[in-house]
């Protein structure tokens, strides 16, 4: 079985980071956190401060993102000052955030020609209400429900529906990627040792 898919669904109930206990990462969480600009969701790491791991934690472990906005408690206040003095720890943390983030974004690695899970991106639409406008009218969701999805199980839901539908999209397994990988280093070794051979056999003429 996909190692991929199976990471999107058997995911815990919640993770427990810093005494906070997180839900799955689901679109209403990262929708929260792009509004307010945090930097966990960007590429450049450098820029996450202390505070702002405190605010997605905050986000990520309570049902009311609005309640996460609030005043932070004398907790928080421990916890960002803990970070602020040990920079190992405040690293350490913030490995874990990415690697819950990570388990719940595990998204099926297709290829794809004309049709595909992006045909329902659409220009000025944020993706992610184009996600779950798309688990709404393709898997009759609720909206509460497709909100509720992690990235990696909404993107698989409609990949599968997308296929379905006659879309002509190939999913490359963890499998068949190991497979090719092997293979690819078998020729490689197979080339370096035919020209080895060759380089010996000049030598010897």
């Amino acid at each position: 079985m996909d190692g991929r898919f199976v990471t999107a669904f058997i995911l815990p109930e919640s993770w427990e980071i810093l005494g906070y206990k997180l839900k799955p990462f689901s679109l209403r969480h990262q929708m929260t956190l792009l509004a307010t600009e945090n930097p966990m969701m960007g590429e450049d790491v450098t820029k996450v401060s202390p505070a702002d791991l405190i605010m997605l934690l905050r986000v990520c472990s309570m049902d009311d993102p609005f309640i996460a906005l609030g005043n932070p408690s004398w907790k928080d206040k421990w916890r960002l000052t803990k970070m602020e003095m040990d920079v190992p720890y405040f690293l350490r943390t913030m490995i874990q955030v990415s690697d819950y983030i990570r388990q719940c974004s595990s998204t099926p690695k297709t290829y794809t020609k004309e049709d595909g899970v992006t045909q329902f991106k659409k220009e000025n639409i944020p993706n992610l209400l184009s996600l779950v406008t798309s688990l709404m009218a393709r898997m009759h969701m609720s909206q509460k429900e497709a909100w509720g999805c992690t990235l990696g199980q909404a993107v698989w839901y409609l990949t599968a529906y997308s296929v379905s539908e006659g879309a002509d999209i190939k999913i490359l397994t963890t499998d068949e990627e190991e497979k090719a990988e092997s293979d690819r280093e078998f020729l490689v070794r197979m080339q370096k040792q035919a020209l080895a051979e060759h380089k010996e056999r000049m030598r010897n003429r």
